[in-house]
């Protein structure tokens, strides 16, 4: 079995290249959705579709919707509060990503409310 060996600094300054990183930046597909949403004049149209295609859409939908909300979430948690429902029915869900959404939601709204 063989390891990879590690760069130095002295290496890396010989070399006159980085090591690159293990993990780059989040730059999904969700990520881009929720900032284009977050920039609309009126993004309550499009959280709204969201919320119903989390909860009603086909599962790999229902996933991309929810990581979108999620990421709503965690910028501006004040634009979701209509889907407090969704989201107290979405605790239950059998889909992982919408239980996860849906917890990550609640108490978000109920410090807002």
């Amino acid at each position: 079995m063989t390891t990879k060996k590690k760069s130095t600094p002295e290496e890396t300054e010989a070399t006159g290249t980085e090591p690159t990183p293990a993990k780059k930046a989040a730059t999904g597909g969700a990520v881009v959705a929720a900032q284009k949403i977050l920039v609309d004049e009126s993004p309550q149209s499009k959280i709204a579709e969201h919320g119903e295609t989390m909860m009603e859409g086909p599962r790999t939908a229902a996933t991309q919707s929810a990581r979108v909300l999620s990421e709503i979430i965690a910028e501006r948690p004040e634009l979701v509060v209509p889907l407090v429902a969704k989201f107290a029915r979405g605790v239950s869900s059998s889909n992982k990503r919408v239980v996860q959404t849906s917890a990550e939601a609640l108490p978000a709204i109920a410090r807002i409310a």
